[in-house]
């Protein structure tokens, strides 16, 4: 699937899905590498989402106040958003603790293939 650099180019199953495959690997990443994420993520294929755990309390918080959507239907576009930046933000945690340079100005799926890289062919890093 295409992971666009601009998320409103693509249809948004493509691109939910796509983001769903991402935090699949996210998870077995973090789970493998023994890599605890800042953010939590909870895997549900196309309707995946990020929870931010430490985000700051209302008096009477609703359940899904700290949880945000990577998928578009439906939902507010800044915490679609804001999931691309916690996920994002994973991708980072995950690469720094590996010793491997996370580009910001490359596209999340570069970054990872960077990792990839690293953990396969360390020589050519």
């Amino acid at each position: 699937l295409d992971l666009p650099y601009n998320y409103e180019a693509k249809d948004d199953e493509v691109v939910s899905s796509a983001l769903g495959y991402v935090t699949h690997l996210m998870l077995m990443l973090s789970k493998y590498l023994q890599i605890p994420l800042r953010y939590q993520l909870v895997y549900s294929a196309s309707r995946s989402a990020v929870r931010d755990r430490v985000a700051p309390g209302r008096e009477t918080p609703s359940p899904t106040s700290n949880i945000y959507p990577l998928y578009r239907r439906g939902v507010d576009n800044a915490r679609f958003v804001t999931a691309i930046e916690f996920l994002q933000a994973n991708v980072r945690q995950v690469l720094t603790v590996r010793g491997v340079h996370y580009d910001e100005k490359a596209h999340m799926l570069k970054n990872l293939n960077e990792l990839f890289k690293s953990e396969i062919i360390p020589e050519l890093m």
